[in-house]
């Protein structure tokens, strides 16, 4: 089985010589294919998206945190023996 066969995007090149028979390829495939480039207001635009999707994932993390907070301060003054059992076995663990 020859590199063609095996690989469809080897099939999709294509050589050409120009006049001084300096050759140039030529292919189909997006994967060599320069990316587009943006004008200045879409890279504006990209920034705000950017930043508004910062602050929605500060905003979820700040909610996050403070929910956890709260409900471990909810465990430690439901269950104070299991606090004090744990915070007992922590600080035995620290010195072994």
């Amino acid at each position: 089985m020859s590199a063609r066969q095996q690989d469809p995007l080897l099939s999709t090149i294509r050589m050409t010589y120009d006049k001084n028979d300096n050759v140039e390829l030529e292919t189909d495939s997006d994967r060599f294919r320069e990316p587009e480039k943006k004008s200045i207001w879409e890279k504006i635009a990209d920034g705000f998206k950017t930043a508004n999707d910062m602050r929605k994932g500060f905003r979820k993390g700040v909610a996050e945190a403070l929910f956890s907070t709260v409900e471990g301060i909810w465990n430690t003054v439901t269950h104070p023996v299991k606090t004090a059992k744990g915070i007992v076995y922590a600080i035995l663990s620290i010195r072994t």
